[in-house]
């Protein structure tokens, strides 16, 4: 498969690669948004402040930075800051393929608690922790 520069399928190809990170979430990795009833723990990879394609002379180089935030969401905080911990020492300094995206590095950038409580009676809270990364890696230059 031949790479497209979107880098949230790298970046799930990589943690789906993980053994550490796989036994706790299985294959329970999504990209954006999770289903509604997805079972706990599990991962979801979302575009952060978006992408920066690189320019040499007025044309695409061919590379790009993107950040990237995974969100760890679990029953428990610990239970989530763990699954952070494990998504960190996947990504962080990482290179090479990362699925079919070419990355030349990948940068922790911060780990945050992401816990949301509810608002109303009929909500629920979530416990997540989220995990950001910027990347830089290769694009499609047409």
């Amino acid at each position: 498969m031949a790479a497209t520069g979107i880098i949230e399928d790298g970046v799930i190809d990589k943690l789906l690669a993980a053994t550490a990170v796989t036994a706790l979430v299985s294959t329970r990795i999504y990209p954006r948004l999770a289903p509604q009833n997805a079972a706990k723990p599990f991962l979801v990879v979302q575009l952060g402040e978006g992408q920066q394609t690189w320019h040499h002379s007025g044309a695409r180089s061919g590379q790009a930075t993107t950040n990237i935030s995974v969100a760890c969401v679990a029953d428990t905080y610990k239970a989530a800051r763990t699954l952070g911990y494990l998504v960190e020492l996947a990504l962080d300094k990482q290179t090479g393929l990362f699925g079919a995206e070419v990355v030349r590095h990948c940068l922790h950038q911060g780990t945050f608690d992401r816990s949301a409580n509810p608002q109303d009676d009929d909500e629920i809270g979530i416990t997540a922790v989220g995990v950001d990364f910027s990347i830089c890696h290769t694009v499609p230059t047409s």
